[in-house]
């Protein structure tokens, strides 16, 4: 398939793969749209330049966007020179941007290199906004270098690709050591019963959003989706129907005594909190809720405690809070 080029930048890349990964099994862009809070143009250019990269995939038959794994995952949950490093190494595969930077060291004039790039690929886009997308990856990537007055140059390559491999290393070992402590909270009897991709996944990525202490919302929102997944293995477990039962309080409810009462109120905690970090402006106060960073850490670990609590009930029979 013939490339393609969709004017964005690499924040707004990260912003929208951070989206799609709170709803792994798929969202759609009115989803991210909403969840980002910027307009629907800005959302669609930057999936789509995120497919092309390689970060995310498109559901054909239902329009729903899907992370690939783990690149994604290092993109949204390691620091920022991880997540610059991990953006290159797929940047760095993209053939118009392979065209550009050779081009750019021909002319030395970034308007004009995106100018050939565009008659190379037959891209559709202004050259200017070409000009603008790969200049804005190249730059947040360091793969291109500003020697000032709108004039940019390739960085040397080999000794900076041999150190964001490195660097994409030690951004999946700061997630298995994330991983570990969340396994560790569960114990193994626990985190064998439950979900890998749909409850273990998001807590690790939630734990790694409270260890970076710089994304709030988005640790509750992993930690919520963590619950609400969980909560959906426990109505295959129970045989209780949730088809069409969105949230956790919901699920909760419908899944009536086979939670105990005092673990029903801690998903009541859960659920309000998720509310209120996902649901927009709170009708009794005419605005949105802030996340602090001390509710973040205790969501994630309450959310942690309260899966462990009620399958140790269940696998165990033991009652444990």
């Amino acid at each position: 398939m013939a490339p393609q080029i969709f004017p964005t930048t690499a924040e707004n890349i990260i912003s929208v793969i951070d989206a799609v990964l709170t709803l792994p099994s798929g969202c759609d862009l009115a989803y991210v749209t909403q969840f980002l809070d910027i307009p629907q143009d800005t959302a669609q250019n930057a999936l789509l330049m995120a497919k092309e990269l390689g970060l995310i995939q498109i559901d054909l038959a239902t329009n729903m966007y899907l992370p690939l794994e783990p690149f994604a995952v290092y993109l949204v949950t390691g620091r920022d020179s991880q997540r610059a490093a991990t953006l290159r190494i797929s940047l760095e595969k993209y053939r118009p941007y392979q065209s550009f930077k050779t081009r750019l060291e021909v002319t030395g004039l970034a308007s004009r290199a995106a100018e050939q790039v565009k008659a190379m690929y037959n891209l559709t886009p202004h050259r200017e906004l070409i000009k603008d997308t790969l200049i804005s990856l190249g730059t947040y990537t360091q793969s291109l270098v500003s020697e000032g007055a709108g004039i940019f140059k390739p960085a040397e390559f080999d000794y900076m690709h041999a150190d964001c491999i490195a660097i994409v290393s030690e951004a999946a070992v700061s997630r298995e050591q994330a991983e570990m402590v969340v396994r560790r909270r569960l114990t193994e009897e626990v985190a064998g019963w439950i979900s890998y991709d749909e409850v273990i996944s998001p807590l690790t990525t939630a734990y790694q959003k409270i260890s970076q202490g710089n994304d709030c919302k988005a640790a509750v929102m992993f930690a919520g989706n963590a619950i609400e997944s969980f909560l959906a293995q426990l109505g295959n477990h129970f045989n209780v129907n949730l088809a069409g039962i969105n949230g956790i309080n919901a699920k909760a409810e419908r899944l009536g005594a086979n939670i105990k009462t005092k673990q029903k109120n801690m998903l009541k905690y859960l659920g309000h909190i998720r509310n209120a970090a996902d649901h927009g402006a709170d009708a009794e106060i005419g605005a949105t809720w802030d996340i602090s960073d001390y509710t973040s850490i205790e969501y994630t670990h309450v959310a942690i405690s309260t899966i462990k609590s009620i399958t140790i009930a269940i696998i165990s029979n033991r009652y444990i809070l």
